[in-house]
């Protein structure tokens, strides 16, 4: 080796070397730091961790579990009642699985897309980092106007109750209008009611069976008082051989004594038996009673239609009456008419609430001007432009109600976009790429 090379590699051997130590930040400690684990948000784990970027971590672990359970619950509620068919946001069943499983869908993926937008690296990509703010803030309108409807409708659960009701009252008094229009004529026995015909039908089968069965009990009260009277013929023929019996010969004695214990047990079961059926009788007696008073009820109206007729006008003004003091949900039954609350779906419920928040009246159904006129002088309804002023004025109410819920819904998932926006420098050094890559090692020298 030559002197130059011997010099070199001297110099060489002679450079101190360094040792590298991969830099440790704050530990992730507790349930909230566990959670931030689970949640994927340590990208780094602790490299280049600073106290204040941990606490703030954990506060944002508690948000996405904060908006998750929303999400959740809100998106829930917007699928079973869909799939409920009208019977409710609370219904459950088979559909209520089905909704969880929806909820579940879109809600888990709302949640990977917020902690891959919170782990996302916006140092020194900020213009590429705008199409995704602008696409969460569209998410968040979108979504927080979605499930906002099922929530309101569970908040306006009564007044949107009573305005079906009413609209369900409205239906009722129309269809009667034009069904009395169409009926001013004398009833005859073809005309009566299908119900009424039907309950008087079933008042006279009613009565046979109920009669039929008092015939029966009292049929087997003659065969019990015959067996009675049999078992007493008995005793007394046994009693009077008993006293006429030898009193040299104990055997015929004790046996005849046998017998009259026998013929006693006999009468007394015979006599329970007749007492038992009496009562029967006597119970099956006021059955029949009750079922004959029902027949001349059910007679009685068959009758008034045959041979009387009916006035519709007043049949109809105090069936509207009486459909009008109704409650909502409870079916009212008179004089062969039914009425009962329409079902409304999802959608029309939707319908029933922005009618109330914009304002607008109580809807007639299939309803012309002129009935509706006809309806308001002649059966007390309140007339069309009452209705708009009430209707206005519950408007306000309604209105600043359906935004504070939108609000609800909108500003959860905006306070963690808001979170990514503000958070502090050592977060955002903590996920810059750059930061890591640069500054994750310290190089210690050690000596030569």
């Amino acid at each position: 080796m030559s002197q130059s090379d011997q010099d070199f590699e001297f110099e060489r051997q002679a450079e101190p070397y360094k040792i590298v130590v991969s830099k440790q930040g704050a530990e992730l400690t507790g349930i909230l730091g566990q959670a931030v684990k689970a949640f994927g948000l340590d990208s780094y784990e602790t490299s280049l961790l600073t106290r204040r970027a941990a606490n703030t971590m954990k506060a944002f672990a508690v948000l996405l579990v904060v908006n998750f359970v929303f999400d959740l619950a809100a998106w829930w509620l917007l699928f079973n009642a869909v799939f409920s068919g009208g019977r409710g946001i609370f219904d459950l069943g088979w559909h209520s699985v089905v909704a969880l499983i929806f909820s579940l869908l879109i809600s888990s993926a709302i949640f990977i897309y917020e902690q891959q937008f919170m782990t996302a690296d916006i140092s020194n990509r900020k213009s590429r980092f705008a199409m995704p703010i602008v696409l969460r803030v569209g998410v968040i309108v979108a979504a927080a106007f979605i499930t906002t409807q099922p929530v309101e409708l569970m908040l306006f659960r009564g007044p949107n109750e009573r305005r079906v009701h009413e609209e369900s009252i409205r239906l009722e008094a129309i269809t009667r209008l034009k069904d009395s229009q169409d009926a001013q004529k004398k009833q005859t026995r073809k005309g009566v009611p299908p119900i009424l015909l039907e309950d008087q039908k079933e008042a006279q089968d009613k009565k046979q069976q109920e009669e039929q069965k008092l015939r029966d009990l009292k049929n087997e009260l003659q065969s019990a008082e015959q067996r009675l009277a049999s078992a007493q013929g008995w005793l007394r023929s046994v009693r009077t051989q008993y006293n006429n019996a030898p009193t040299d010969k104990p055997e015929i004695k004790e046996s005849l004594r046998l017998r009259i214990a026998s013929a006693e047990a006999a009468v007394a079961a015979g006599n329970e038996k007749v007492s038992f059926l009496n009562q029967n009788i006597r119970d099956q007696q006021s059955s029949v009673d009750s079922s004959k008073r029902d027949l001349e009820a059910a007679n009685i109206k068959v009758n008034d239609h045959v041979k009387s007729g009916v006035n519709e006008e007043g049949r109809v003004r105090n069936w509207i009456a009486q459909v009008r003091q109704s409650k909502r949900g409870v079916p009212v039954k008179d004089d062969g008419w039914k009425f009962q609350d329409q079902t409304y779906d999802f959608f029309d419920q939707l319908r029933v609430l922005r009618e109330m928040t914009e304002g607008r009246p109580t809807r007639w159904p299939e309803a012309s001007q002129e009935d509706i006129d006809d309806l308001a002088k002649n059966f007390n309804f309140m007339a069309p432009a009452e209705e708009v002023a009430e209707a206005q004025r519950d408007a306000k109410f309604y209105s600043y109600a359906y935004w504070a819920v939108f609000g609800i819904a909108f500003v959860i998932p905006a306070l963690l976009l808001a979170f990514k926006l503000l958070q502090p420098q050592e977060l955002r050094d903590y996920y810059s790429r750059e930061k890591q890559e640069g500054e994750q090692y310290d190089y210690v020298e050690t000596g030569y």
